[in-house]
Formats: structure tokens, C-alpha cells, sequence
């Protein structure tokens, strides 16, 4: 298995990961829940490297593209390419493993809501005085 299928696996399963975890992370916040910090930290961090890989797989597939109609990249460039999607299976083999959270969210302690009134309870106070 090349690199590059695995790296596509990889992306795979950690976009079901995050999309996961997102839905649960937008139910909690419906629900009124917070979300852990790193949670939120832990989806930007996906985020990134989901864009990042995406970026060297459409870079392999324009090399692959530019050698099938006969313009062959030199082996340098093929290596560069391939060690880039090595290290970014590590990556993303490191963040899917991170995605495993016991409790994504938390009861937050209510805000006190004070409603001012600008109704004048004249009366209400000399009710208390007369007591």
C-alpha cells in the first residue's frame, strides 16, 4: 500500500472522528453545555491538518497527472512527496488517537439574569415601611 492510500485512509477516519465529535460538541451547546478547551483545540487542530493533507494528496495526484501524458517529475521531487505524506500520516495517525475523549462537554454554572425594571414600585416601599 503506497503512502499516499494510506494517507487517504487515514484522512478518512479522522474526518468520521471529527464529524463526530462535532455533532456531539453541537448537541451539548444546544443542550446549554460547555465544551472542554481542548476539545475546541483539538477540532482547529484537525481542521488544519485536514487541509494540510488534502493539499499533498491533489499535489501527488497533479505529479501522477503530469507522468501518465509523459512529463515524468524528477525522483527528487517524487521522494519529497512521498516523505510529505509520510509525515502527515503521523500526524493524522496522531490526532485520531487524540480524538478519543471520555466527555466532551460540561454543565456550566448558571448566570444570574437580572431583568431591570423601570416600572416604579412607590408603593411596594411603603409597604415595607408600614411593616
Amino acid at each position: 500500500m503506497s503512502s499516499f492510500h494510506y494517507l487517504e485512509t487515514q484522512l478518512w477516519k479522522l474526518q468520521v472522528r471529527k464529524e463526530t465529535v462535532q455533532q456531539s460538541v453541537v448537541e451539548a451547546t444546544r443542550q446549554g453545555d460547555e465544551i472542554f478547551q481542548c476539545v475546541r483545540d483539538w477540532l482547529d487542530r484537525v481542521h488544519n491538518i485536514l487541509d494540510e493533507a488534502s493539499m499533498v494528496v491533489q499535489e501527488n495526484e497533479q505529479a501522477n497527472f503530469k507522468c501518465s501524458i509523459g512529463l515524468c517529475p524528477n525522483l527528487k521531487k517524487r521522494y519529497q512527496h512521498t516523505r510529505k505524506a509520510t509525515n502527515k500520516v503521523e500526524a493524522v495517525a496522531r490526532l485520531y488517537e487524540e480524538g478519543k475523549f471520555d466527555r466532551l462537554p460540561y454543565r456550566s454554572i448558571p448566570k444570574k439574569t437580572w431583568i431591570p425594571s423601570n416600572v416604579y414600585f412607590g408603593g411596594f416601599t411603603k409597604w415595607i415601611e408600614q411593616s
